[in-house]
């Protein structure tokens, strides 16, 4: 999925999953996305209480296109951020560096 639709789902409320290590994450990452290590993801991913898609990422989209196949493996349904980190970068959109995810773009009311 591209950045610029899937920085749309993120503020209608869809979750970022950073599918990276601790120390890429707190580099830099989109803002808002949690940090769930790739080999952590299947019992990490029970715990995320939100219905309806996820949205994955790493820093260009390989280890993030892999999480979303996991993830719809377990049925949910979830999207990888085309280019990752990098291109929502590119495309303008916020990011943050350091460990906390950053402010939550548009939570669903």
């Amino acid at each position: 999925m591209d950045p610029r639709t899937a920085f749309e789902m993120a503020e209608a409320g869809d979750p970022i999953i950073d599918v990276r290590t601790r120390a890429e994450y707190e580099r830099r990452h989109i803002a808002g996305a949690l940090n769930i290590p790739i080999d952590t993801l299947p019992g990490a991913l029970a715990m995320l209480e939100v219905d309806g898609p996820v949205l994955t990422a790493c820093t260009y989209g390989n280890r993030g296109g892999r999480a979303a196949e996991l993830i719809a493996l377990s049925g949910r349904t979830a999207f990888s951020i085309e280019g990752g980190t990098h291109a929502w970068q590119q495309a303008g959109l916020p990011v943050v560096n350091g460990p906390a995810p950053g402010r939550r773009l548009h939570p669903r009311p």
